[in-house]
């Protein structure tokens, strides 16, 4: 399995997935410009590589080029929002979206309607991917995954401090974003509460996704995440790439 970050930040999120059998785009929130310059100077490749696009929910820092990919001819599944009734995805049944390759997906707590997580085989590789979630109800306890991406947004010692700032100097404009922040999205704590519920033993490596502009520390959860679970950790870039 081959993992390529286009971009990971709320001002658009892209990701590539190269299996044995198929290659999937994760998200589109860039433009189809974007997209394709990325493919091709990031990756070399192009659209034709790509067999499938998964999009997690319609906001559009996740969907911003999915009717462009559409009147491309790419296959575009996800919810009612994004995908046509042919590629819509079901909550928990199991759907073909490309050669030995599947996607399971399950619902996750988001401020976006219908807001999904995936997991994903082809052949014999098992991948997790959770973007723009609060948390699951989903049990994931039972599966052994290859490679987990999984979004870890803001730091759960820094959030505290800025809110009570917020508070103390009536902020009301940083209030109402700290607040969709805490009702939206997973903190760091929450991210590696749920990694440590889940069976690591086939693990290869774990992407941190979607942290956020001035309310995560990179360095950080690289490190905390590294020592605690013993697995690689790679932190994806806000323009592509690992860190």
């Amino acid at each position: 399995m081959n993992i390529k970050c286009l971009a990971s930040s709320s001002f658009g999120n892209c990701y590539l997935i190269e299996f044995k059998s198929a290659s999937i785009l994760i998200e589109a929130g860039l433009s189809i410009k974007e997209i394709k310059s990325k493919l091709f100077t990031d990756c070399k490749r192009t659209l034709n590589d790509i067999d499938a696009v998964l999009i997690t929910h319609d906001h559009k820092d996740h969907s911003k080029a999915v009717n462009d990919l559409k009147k491309l001819g790419k296959r575009v599944y996800g919810n009612k929002y994004v995908a046509d009734a042919k590629y819509c995805l079901e909550s928990l049944k199991m759907t073909c979206i490309a050669k030995d390759t599947f996607v399971f997906p399950f619902s996750v707590e988001h401020d976006a309607e219908d807001s999904l997580g995936f997991i994903i085989k082809s052949g014999d590789e098992l991948l997790l991917f959770i973007n723009d979630c609060k948390y699951i109800k989903y049990d994931l306890s039972n599966y052994n995954f290859d490679v987990i991406m999984i979004e870890c947004n803001y730091s759960s010692k820094l959030i505290p401090i800025l809110i009570d700032k917020a508070n103390k100097e009536n902020d009301k404009i940083m209030k109402f974003r700290y607040k969709r922040l805490l009702d939206s999205h997973m903190s760091s704590a929450a991210c590696l509460k749920l990694l440590k519920s889940l069976n690591l033993s086939n693990c290869k490596a774990i992407f941190l996704m979607h942290l956020s502009d001035g309310h995560a520390r990179e360095l950080e959860f690289k490190e905390q995440f590294t020592k605690e679970l013993n697995k690689r950790v790679y932190i994806c870039q806000k323009y592509g790439g690992f860190k």
